[in-house]
């Protein structure tokens, strides 16, 4: 009996260490696209590895990073079924980079301003892809404007 939970207790670490490793390997490379299968555990990984970065420098610039990826994935699910989903994960995406970089501090008015930019770079980008999309305009108008609306606040910054 006591090998047997010997060995449970090293295949549970062992489990938990691969675990980590797996949700570690998902929030760097970020394999999948919203609509695939395995995606919501990766936005998972993503928002683990989100709160666990030091420093709100740090935090930002991966919470633009993953907007880039976001926006690269609307672009990829445009026209697709999966341009809702897209779009519901790149709001998301938006939601979590402008509370980052309203997060740093005004100490450093140069980090300030460089992350305010690339937010706004994004921003421009979004706008001019919003052009493009194909079913959503359509099929989901209130989603559709509220994105909109949200963007153009945001380019004021």
């Amino acid at each position: 009996m006591r090998k047997f939970f010997l060995r449970a207790t090293i295949l549970s670490v062992l489990l938990l260490i691969l675990g980590g490793a797996f949700m570690l390997f998902l929030s760097q490379v970020r394999p999948f696209r919203p609509g695939n299968f395995v995606f919501p555990v990766q936005y998972l990984a993503e928002r683990q590895r989100a709160a666990l970065t030091p420093g709100a420098t740090t935090r930002a610039n991966y919470e633009l990073t993953l907007l880039a990826q976001r926006i690269d994935d609307l672009v990829i699910r445009t026209g697709t079924r999966h341009e809702l989903t897209a779009i519901r994960y790149l709001d998301l995406a938006l939601d979590h980079a402008s509370n980052a970089v309203a997060l740093i501090s005004e100490d450093d008015p140069a980090t300030q301003a460089e992350l305010r930019s690339r937010l706004l770079a994004l921003v421009q980008q979004l706008e001019s892809l919003l052009l493009t999309l194909q079913i959503v305009p359509t099929e989901n108008p209130d989603v559709f404007q509220a994105l909109q609306a949200k963007i153009s606040t945001l380019a004021l910054m």
